[in-house]
């Protein structure tokens, strides 16, 4: 997944419908320039949705 960042930008947020039981995460950022410079995520919040609530309240 690849959402549109800005420079400026300190977070993303993503919204996946995944199937019930065990998963993994695994997280990569990528920084453009010749270096290609990647790390992983510092941290991660995960919820669980009802379906009625969308991230941020909307």
């Amino acid at each position: 997944m690849k959402p549109p960042l800005r420079e400026s930008d300190t977070g993303a947020t993503f919204r996946v419908d995944l199937e019930a039981g065990p998963a993994m995460l695994k997280t990569w950022l990528r920084h453009p320039g010749p270096e290609r410079l990647e790390h992983g995520a510092y941290y991660v919040t995960v919820e669980l949705l009802d379906g009625s609530e969308s991230p941020g309240g909307e």
